[in-house]
């Protein structure tokens, strides 16, 4: 039973480093910004892109 629960823990705490890397690259590329202020579109599409590709 305790050995499930590490289990069951360990799990967890992987699923949560992996959530804050995915939003730590998301938000370095959301961040990116041309010389002029406007946002690197680039980046933008490439993120929804991955969003659509992991749906299907």
């Amino acid at each position: 039973m305790a050995q499930e629960t590490k289990q069951r823990k360990q799990v967890i705490l992987e699923k949560k480093t992996q959530r804050l890397q995915k939003r730590k690259e998301r938000n370095i590329a959301m961040q990116k910004r041309t010389s002029k202020g406007q946002p690197i579109m680039r980046h933008r599409v490439k993120l929804l892109l991955d969003e659509l590709k992991a749906m299907s």
